[in-house]
């Protein structure tokens, strides 16, 4: 079963400085960037579709969580007992494999 996760941007009417026009530039260089690259660790890019107040931007999720959800989002401390923490064979198999994606992606591009 394939996951999707959709980030949703709030649109602001009209390029009001450089800043956003390097940005939109920027956004539309990284979703074509998305749209070519074929690594196990990169999340791929679905679709993208607009209205006229919101830019939606589906991509799959391996998994049911994203990196962030899968960190971030352990049971609280029950207590006094101590905070979760990432084991380190597991930290070290993470940042190995987003490593290799980003090196992938900079090979590509």
């Amino acid at each position: 079963t394939q996951h999707h996760s959709m980030l949703v941007i709030e649109k602001r009417p009209g390029v009001h400085s450089l800043l956003d026009l390097k940005m939109i530039n920027r956004f539309l260089f990284v979703m074509e960037t998305l749209s070519t690259v074929r690594h196990p660790n990169v999340s791929q890019l679905v679709s993208i579709f607009h209205l006229p107040q919101r830019l939606y931007v589906c991509m799959e999720v391996g998994g049911r969580r994203t990196l962030y959800s899968r960190l971030k989002c352990r049971d609280s401390p029950k207590d006094n007992a101590e905070p979760w923490r990432v084991p380190p064979d597991v930290l070290r198999q993470i940042i190995v494999q987003v490593c290799a994606a980003v090196i992938h992606i900079h090979q590509v591009h």
